[in-house]
């Protein structure tokens, strides 16, 4: 079996941000990562290479080439492997560059004899180990679970995993969970990519509306009731002012005449008393008939208010109704 091939079936292709061999959690900050320009990237993978930082360096290249794919990050990332002491993280990435070379033949050299010198030294290959699997999620840094083990935040990927069903957990905080589970296969890449949904407070349902509570304990006088007391009142002012004014200027009026010795002026004037007179105590009984009913009606509803009718003498309570169509008495008790 040639090299290629081995490496192929027993490191499963390319390795992302997140390696069996590598640790769960990142060594930068993923979150602004994810915010600057491939070329920003690149930079910052050179710095971190030249600080020795080869962990930070990887990160920094892989989150370059989810923006721009570039088989010559491969060369790159499986060097910072190689000078961190990973030779199966640096034979995933030299045999992923093969996979998908560039056209510089000095490159597909490097990689080639890289392999060859290394295959035979670097334990933990196995032709059953899977392919490359990838976690994507919307949005991004959601923590991974791998049958309840940490890997990382997304995007990340991972290799090397023993063919079968493993459940997946996604979570990121104010959304819901994302679980399911893969079926990894050997040599075949799976991609896992979920969309998480934001979480939603449940708010309790509304219980059915309570019924408005009408306090008619209270003392409300009747509009009809006020008329007919106004009227009576209005009534009785009348008969006072032809009472009390009218009359008295009446006689005034005859006493002149008499004294004049005009008869006829004073038959007239008498008269004319005599009307007023009448309409005097027309007003007066009118006026006293309607300030009864209005003022008795008033006192007995202030009488009979209460928060039930057996507070009513006798447990009855009478209203005057009076519409349209005629007009009564209703008559009222509870039982």
């Amino acid at each position: 079996m040639n090299c290629r091939r081995l490496v192929a079936t027993g490191l499963l292709f390319l390795l992302t941000f997140i390696s069996t061999s590598a640790a769960a959690d990142s060594p930068i900050d993923k979150e602004a990562a994810l915010e600057q320009s491939f070329d920003q990237l690149v930079r910052q993978a050179q710095q971190a290479f030249d600080a020795e930082d080869y962990e930070a360096a990887t990160e920094y290249l892989v989150i370059a080439n989810q923006i721009r794919s570039d088989p010559r990050l491969y060369i790159n990332i499986a060097r910072s492997y190689e000078e961190a002491g990973d030779c199966v993280g640096m034979l995933a990435y030299y045999s992923a560059f093969l996979e998908n070379p560039t056209d510089e033949e000095v490159l597909i050299d490097r990689a080639q004899s890289s392999i060859d010198d290394n295959i035979e030294d670097c334990e933990g290959f196995d032709e059953s180990l899977s392919g490359r699997v990838v976690f994507v999620s919307e949005p991004a840094l959601a923590r991974i679970y791998l049958d309840g083990e940490y890997l990382g935040l997304t995007p990340s990927e991972t290799v090397g995993l023993a063919p079968g069903p493993y459940e997946v957990r996604l979570e990121k905080e104010g959304y819901e969970d994302y679980t399911t589970t893969i079926d990894v296969e050997s040599l075949s890449p799976l991609e896992l990519s979920a969309t998480l949904r934001e979480e939603v407070e449940e708010e309790e349902p509304d219980g059915p509306d309570e019924p408005t509570i009408v306090d008619d304990s209270g003392f409300s006088p009747h509009p009809l009731a006020i008329g007919l007391a106004g009227v009576g009142v209005g009534g009785l002012l009348a008969g006072a002012y032809v009472d009390l004014f009218r009359l008295p200027s009446i006689d005034s009026d005859i006493e002149d005449a008499h004294a004049a010795g005009d008869h006829g002026r004073v038959d007239e004037l008498r008269d004319s008393r005599r009307g007023w007179a009448y309409g005097a105590a027309g007003f007066y009984i009118v006026g006293g008939l309607f300030t009864a009913l209005g003022g008795g009606w008033l006192i007995y509803d202030l009488y009979t208010s209460g928060d039930d009718a057996q507070d009513a003498p006798f447990g009855w309570q009478i209203t005057p109704s009076v519409h349209t169509e005629g007009a009564g008495l209703n008559l009222l008790r509870r039982f």
